[in-house]
């Protein structure tokens, strides 16, 4: 019995593709940074009321300098440059292993030798032997979408 023929080739990433990473490299973090900036802001606010207006101009400042180093220096510059690249990777090939790991609820395929972390519900809708189709980003690895082969 022949084995079907396995591919890997880059193709360019939908404007939906494109779109969730730019959310999940700049809008998350700001949020995050926002919330605690705002919270510090206040909470020193809280002891220093008479000084009002410079404390609201001094916190903006360091919450536009957080959000610079923050977006420059941390890991989320692998999707940045996902972005930048606007190419994802589409492996096509059977699942050679389907593994588990319960503490942490971690489902992996293996396909061409890479394991991809998915979800449950993809984990146990492949059976080892299937063909199938992974997107995902060639940098940050964040996955897109998996499907069989028919």
């Amino acid at each position: 019995m022949n084995k079907p023929a396995a591919a890997s080739y880059r193709q360019p990433m939908t404007e939906e593709e494109i779109q969730l990473l730019h959310q999940m490299a700049y809008i998350a973090p700001a949020k995050i940074l926002l919330l605690a900036g705002f919270y510090g802001f206040f909470l020193w606010l809280s002891f220093h009321v008479h000084f009002t207006a410079l404390l609201l101009l001094v916190g903006l400042i360091l919450f536009s300098l957080a959000y610079i180093v923050y977006t420059q220096f941390f890991p989320n510059n692998l999707l940045r440059q996902d972005i930048k690249n606007g190419q994802k990777i589409v492996v096509q090939g059977q699942v050679e292993e389907k593994s588990e790991a319960g503490q942490n609820d971690s489902y992996t395929l293996t396909i061409l030798n890479h394991a991809f972390t998915v979800s449950e519900e993809d984990w146990q809708s492949f059976r080892k032997g299937q063909m199938v189709e992974i997107h995902f980003a060639p940098l940050s690895k964040h996955l897109f979408e998996v499907n069989p082969i028919n």
